[in-house]
């Protein structure tokens, strides 16, 4: 059994040469997908409603799709008048048969014993258009600490179970359920690393993944339901690994043959088939390819073998 600050760090030292070739990869990949960041660098007038549905099914976007959004209104700005109109937009283009969920997880301190989650007041900290999609009328939230927000026929199906597993993103969970229903997630003025389908190779694997991601425990949640009961939910959170030596930008190299990239009004946009996405990070974890160690293969000869 490899020695725990092994397990830390990975399976293998990479050479000097890996680390000099992936750390020039991740700056162009996050350079590239920064956007205009700035007031000056932005649009002065958005995209009206017609043209941001245009644009958005010449991306891939469908009636009928299950689509998860990642959204930074920060950078996404120029794509409608208002976060509100952006989200109208999208659910237009998904009509009636179609269901927009986004992640809304809550600001959770394991230290703190009295807190409580609502799934129907606790904000989103997953940004603004999330937070304005999680007050709309008709939306439901599940009850985890990777918590999603979910409006549309499919919501059920993809939020119902997602308490009944302590692994946020594994089997259970919407993440995993949309590759499940042949989902999409759309990122919009995030890049595609935001994807929180990321983690659901780990809470798949579980202890088939490469290393060891929940060096934080078991938590216990304290989760007020829509029925307003409390009930405490178990959930493991990756805290540490994650703060200390994760980095999903790196892999997507690996993943990009699979991504539909648009750039509309400066705003870096990407849409991915969840299926295949899941399949994809699946595939590279067990071959020892992930996002918490430094061992970087040439995504060359891993995808296209």
């Amino acid at each position: 059994m490899k020695p725990n600050w092994l397990r830390w760090l990975g399976r293998d030292f990479p050479s000097a040469y890996e680390i000099a070739v992936r750390a020039q990869e991740k700056s162009r990949i996050v350079v590239g997908q920064l956007g205009p960041r700035r007031a000056a660098d932005r649009p002065t007038t958005a995209l009206d409603a017609a043209a941001l549905a245009s644009e958005l099914t010449a991306l891939g976007v469908r009636p009928g799709d299950a689509l998860m959004m990642h959204s930074s209104w920060d950078r996404a700005r120029g794509l409608a008048p208002s976060p509100v109109a952006l989200v109208n937009t999208v659910r237009e283009v998904l009509g009636p048969d179609g269901t927009l969920c986004m992640p809304a997880y809550p600001q959770f301190s394991a230290n703190d014993s009295d807190a409580v989650f609502d799934v129907r007041r606790s904000p989103s900290r997953a940004g603004l258009i999330t937070e304005i999609f999680r007050r709309t009328p008709g939306v439901s939230r599940s009850a985890q600490l990777r918590s999603v927000a979910a409006a549309g026929p499919l919501r059920a199906e993809l939020l119902g179970e997602h308490h009944l597993s302590p692994y946020p993103s594994g089997t259970s969970s919407p993440y995993a359920k949309l590759a499940k229903v042949r989902g999409k997630v759309l990122c919009l003025g995030v890049g595609a690393e935001y994807n929180t389908m990321f983690h659901c190779a780990e809470d798949i694997l579980r202890d088939d993944f490469p290393v060891s991601v929940y060096e934080d425990g078991l938590l216990a949640i304290q989760v007020r339901r829509e029925d307003g009961t409390i009930t405490a939910v178990p959930a493991y959170e990756r805290a540490s690994r994650w703060h200390y030596c994760a980095d999903a930008a790196r892999m997507l190299p690996y993943l990009e043959d699979l991504l539909a990239r648009r750039t509309i009004r400066g705003v870096e946009v990407s849409l991915v088939a969840a299926d295949q996405f899941l399949e994809r990070l699946l595939m590279l974890a067990r071959r020892g390819i992930h996002m918490y160690g430094f061992q970087f293969p040439s995504p060359s000869r891993v995808v296209n073998r």
